[in-house]
């Protein structure tokens, strides 16, 4: 701002009056000769106006041109790495590039315990990102450095012309080769299992517990085994349940003992074309199967792996993918072909197979006890968990009637929310209506908090909504060790846990800022036992005590 005072400065005149002497005689006057001339009155002085002072025009501020800049980056970072070999991870940067602005960027290691693949990668919008790796050399143990993001219009090994914040330092912890700590794991009051996909019947992915970011460590590893195709685990017992398929094509369900990481078992299916996700419960674990010739409800012990039932199904299809839904002594699945079962737990029977939709694709059910929901095609089915018959039908008004997608229900608070083609989408249970929808980024399940509900952003950026009205009430943006796109969620009273392929983060939902940040992504499952899980693409299994 420029201030300019103007002065103005007022000059007074003092008015002096004067006597003139001698006169001429007029003698038609009748005036007395020799006789003083009358008084003469002067005329009355006008004052000058003061001139009116011509305003300085206000000068046209410089517009300032547009600034390249840093504005945040990644950290601090923990990575988990094997002694000798190499381990991958991304480093990403936010930045403010000016039009025309041509940049470069680079992270720079003084101790050199780290190096990049190469110089870093501009998305286009306002992010780079820079392949890292933990050098060959490095030894067994804790290290610690500090990394320099440097953003720069000139070569970033010299950076003569650094952009505004650049650079930008961020410590680095690496843990080589350090064994997991083995504690003493206990149930966590008032955690159920993680027994099925989404954790429970409802799909809701949220865990009410509090954690303590500071104390997360890692327990155990299990090594990448070369699986083709893998589910998300499941948890009863104090046991991991995989269900995968090995390098050879034989599907498999592996349980790993949570305490120290070891095989308890592992039972083999080759006779079968795909088995489906499994759920936990009753000390079993449930799953169906389909093949070109039969399709099977199976049933094995958690205890050894043992066959307990294993019953033929209406089911034709081999590309489908359902995880049964257990609430109370029953089980719900979808066997194909728009159809739905249930089977009693207690009695080791199938109580009904119903037809409930069209045929559609992939779609598994949600349960709150009277009802199992469906959401196929354009329309949220509620079914009868009593029968199995149709009790209502919600349209969907946006929602293509003829595409093959489903997705999985959300159930809670008197509403179901579904995720579907970037919509995200809730149900009023009691009005039977759709209540409201929303865009959203493609992530299968949003989670419902304890007074929340969570989803990401078509920007990768986690939001909290209003579950009664979707109304958004904060959106937190942080720049973290990976820029993939997350595409798991779980969420707990405290933290939100973020999974990519690449990355894990935890975020304060009180503060909106990442307090942990790990450098490898899967699928996330939490244990009643305050254990994370995370299993990677490839089959690597990582545990992560939580407290």
């Amino acid at each position: 701002m420029v201030a300019r005072t103007v002065i103005a400065a007022l000059l007074g005149a003092a008015l002096l009056g004067g006597c003139g002497g001698g006169g001429s005689s007029n003698s038609g006057s009748g005036a007395p000769v020799g006789s003083a001339p009358a008084p003469v009155n002067p005329a009355p002085t006008v004052p000058t106006p003061a001139p009116t002072p011509t305003p300085t025009p206000t000068p046209t501020p410089t517009p300032v041109p547009p600034t390249s800049r840093i504005t945040g980056g990644s950290g601090p970072l923990e990575v988990v790495a094997d002694a000798g070999n190499p381990t991958s991870f991304v480093i990403s940067a936010g930045v403010e590039v000016a039009p025309g602005d041509t940049l470069h960027m680079a992270v720079v290691d003084s101790k050199g315990l780290v190096a990049s693949r190469g110089p870093g990668v501009f998305n286009g919008r306002d992010e780079f990102n820079t392949d890292m790796y933990t050098v060959r050399s490095l030894a067994s143990g804790e290290h610690e450095t500090t990394l320099e993001l440097r953003v720069c219009r000139d070569d970033p090994a010299v950076c003569n012309t650094p952009v505004a914040g650049s650079p930008w330092r961020v410590g680095l912890k690496i843990k080589a080769g350090i064994p997991g700590k083995l504690t003493t794991l206990e149930p966590m009051p008032g955690l159920q299992a993680w027994s099925t996909y989404g954790a429970n019947a409802a799909r809701n992915a949220y865990v009410p517990a509090t954690f303590n970011a500071a104390s997360f460590t890692l327990r155990w590893s299990l090594p990448r085994d070369g699986a083709t195709a893998a589910y998300p685990p499941v948890l009863d017992n104090g046991r991991v349940f995989l269900t995968r398929r090995t390098g050879n094509g034989i599907w498999e369900v592996v349980a790993i003992d949570e305490a120290n990481g070891e095989t308890l078992w592992r039972t083999s299916f080759p006779d079968v074309g795909t088995l489906n996700p499994s759920a936990a419960a009753h000390g079993s674990l449930y799953f169906t199967s389909v093949s070109a010739t039969q399709n099977y409800l199976w049933v094995i012990s958690q205890i050894n792996g043992q066959l307990m039932l294993k019953a033929p199904i209406q089911s034709s299809s081999v590309w489908q993918r359902f995880a049964p839904a257990v609430s109370g002594n029953n089980v719900y699945t979808g066997i194909g072909n728009g159809g739905l079962l249930k089977f009693n737990a207690q009695t080791n029977e199938i109580e009904w197979t119903r037809s409930v939709t069209a045929q559609f694709g992939d779609w598994t059910t949600a349960v709150d006890g009277s009802h199992a929901y469906v959401y196929s095609g354009d329309s949220l089915y509620a079914v009868n968990t009593a029968d199995g018959s149709t009790a209502f039908k919600v349209i969907d008004p946006d929602a293509n009637a003829l595409s093959s997608s489903t997705e999985t229900p959300v159930v809670g608070g008197g509403k179901v929310f579904v995720n579907k083609f970037s919509r995200l989408v809730a149900f009023d249970l009691q009005t039977r209506t759709r209540a409201w929808a929303r865009p959203t980024g493609q992530v299968p399940l949003a989670v419902l908090g304890k007074d929340s509900l969570y989803a990401m952003s078509e920007g990768g950026r986690l939001e909290a909504l209003d579950p009664a009205t979707g109304k958004l009430l904060w959106q937190a943006t942080y720049k973290t060790i990976s820029s993939d796109i997350f595409r798991r969620l779980v969420v707990s009273d405290n933290l939100a846990f973020l999974v990519g392929e690449y990355a894990t983060v935890a975020l304060d939902l009180a503060t909106h800022q990442p307090v942990w940040t790990y450098p490898r992504g899967g699928d996330p499952v939490i244990s009643s036992q305050g254990v994370l899980y995370i299993l990677t693409q490839d089959g690597r299994l990582d545990a992560i005590n939580l407290r």
